[in-house]
């Protein structure tokens, strides 16, 4: 009876556990927990625990949901792009008309980075492996996405300072893009959903991958972010935070930002993540470091050769 009893006690949710003792510790002990912060923060999030209890189930659910959203461009009127710098090119993006367009970015080695690639909705970038390069960095980014909508594939981007910047951002794809030796690769900040990362390399950067915000439904997988050079946890390979939104994009990293209070819920946490097939190696911080995210899938990564943890949560 004593052992059935433990049984029955400890498959009951954590906060009715309390409960089954009559004693005045346990009333002490119940009026303590609903002060808990982490156990209203728990209650409040929008992925309770009973739909990752199957965590098969929930990584394939997710999968789903996230391709069912992304956006097609087989329709996409085609056309092509031959000039030397982004403004040119932000110009040609602006004059085009229609629903749904695929730019290619044909004949050109080199495309110089004179100011921010801003993207339009419904739009397709195809690089055909041209070279974005700015010689200093470009404030907010190299490329920097804000409308729903929009693929960016088989581009590299050359920039000291932070290649690409999603903000606010629905139905985006990126394929196949190099970032080298870049401040930091990738930033999703503010909020986004249903977006798919697919065949990245970020390479020596300071900072890899930073996720913010509200930020859901985003799947990254099959890439490689490698050998960053930054020390703190902000430096980690994939860093996902729920810090408050500030005023630049990198402060968001910072240590201040990532020992925020956890209580309250404000702005709502990355969630709803799904990470796997990749490789988060050789970093001086942690290959992923976690500050509040929630109901996030890390599956079938390679994590090695990082000076700190390979995952902090």
């Amino acid at each position: 009876p004593h052992l059935q009893s433990i049984f029955r006690q400890y498959q009951m949710p954590p906060l009715e556990r309390i409960a089954l003792r009559k004693s005045r510790i346990a009333k002490v002990a119940n009026q303590l927990l609903s002060k808990a912060r982490v156990l209203k923060r728990a209650l409040s999030v929008s992925v309770p625990f009973s739909s990752i209890e199957d965590p098969q189930t929930y990584q394939q659910t997710l999968r789903n949901a996230i391709q069912l959203q992304l956006p097609r461009f087989e329709l996409a009127t085609q056309y092509f792009f031959t000039g030397h710098k982004v403004s040119e090119l932000n110009r040609f993006l602006n004059s085009l008309t229609g629903e749904k367009h695929s730019v290619h970015l044909s004949n050109r080695a080199v495309i110089e980075v004179d100011e921010p690639l801003w993207l339009p909705t419904n739009v397709l970038i195809d690089g055909h492996g041209t070279h974005l390069v700015a010689m200093t960095p470009i404030s907010p980014a190299c490329v920097h996405i804000t409308q729903n909508n929009v693929g960016v594939t088989n581009l590299t981007i050359q920039t000291p300072g932070l290649a690409l910047l999603l903000q606010n951002a629905r139905q985006v794809i990126l394929r196949n893009l190099q970032i080298p030796n870049s401040e930091r690769g990738i930033a999703i900040i503010e909020s986004g959903q249903f977006i798919e990362l697919v065949d990245i390399l970020i390479h020596r950067p300071r900072g890899g991958m930073l996720i913010q915000g509200a930020v859901s439904h985003l799947w990254l997988h099959d890439s490689y972010i490698l050998h960053g050079s930054r020390a703190d946890n902000g430096g980690a390979g994939v860093v996902i935070t729920d810090s408050c939104l500030k005023a630049t994009v990198e402060e968001h990293s910072w240590g201040v930002s990532l020992t925020e209070p956890l209580w309250p819920l404000n702005p709502p946490a990355p969630h709803a993540l799904l990470i796997e097939n990749n490789e988060l190696s050789g970093h001086v911080a942690q290959g992923i470091y976690v500050d509040g995210g929630y109901g996030i899938v890390i599956r079938h990564n390679r994590i090695a050769d990082n000076d700190k943890e390979g995952l902090c949560l």
